[in-house]
């Protein structure tokens, strides 16, 4: 029998789109297809999280995006901290934004998943079990995530 927890299965990783077409999908929420350089990197960013890996579908990355974004704009100084990163998705909503506005992002996580992700548990992902040590392992994932994107 396998625990439940309400969560979305995860989805499944897609070639990004490409940066002009995410450019125009996304124009409305201040990057527009004929902006600056960073607003080209944001969409190329972003395009790479809507394929990652991951629980979040695009609109809450999108929202989670323009929130951070805002905050951006804010001139608030510092860097930024996302707890928990599974395998990056979110990481590429929140770098976008950060890179956006000139500030870094650092990621904490211990990358062996959360209660939902374990054995027996519905939302458990063998592919992300180390086979050496028998236990996740999303570190390989995040790492390929953040440097694809």
């Amino acid at each position: 029998m396998k625990h439940r927890r309400e969560r979305s299965p995860p989805e499944t990783p897609t070639e990004p789109e490409s940066v002009d077409s995410v450019s125009g999908a996304l124009s409305t929420g201040g990057i527009s297809s004929t902006g600056d350089a960073r607003s080209v990197r944001s969409a190329e960013v972003l395009a790479h999280a809507v394929a990652a890996r991951g629980f979040m579908p695009a609109d809450e990355g999108r929202a989670l995006f323009d929130h951070a974004s805002s905050v951006g704009q804010q001139g608030i100084d510092g860097p930024w901290l996302e707890i928990g990163s599974y395998c990056g998705k979110s990481a590429c909503y929140l770098g976008a934004a950060a890179e956006s506005a000139g500030r870094q992002l650092f990621a904490l996580d211990h990358h062996r998943g959360s209660e939902e992700n374990q054995a027996g548990w519905e939302h458990h992902e063998p592919d992300l079990v180390d086979p050496a040590i028998g236990r996740m392992d999303t570190l390989p994932i995040f790492r390929r995530t953040i440097h694809d994107a």
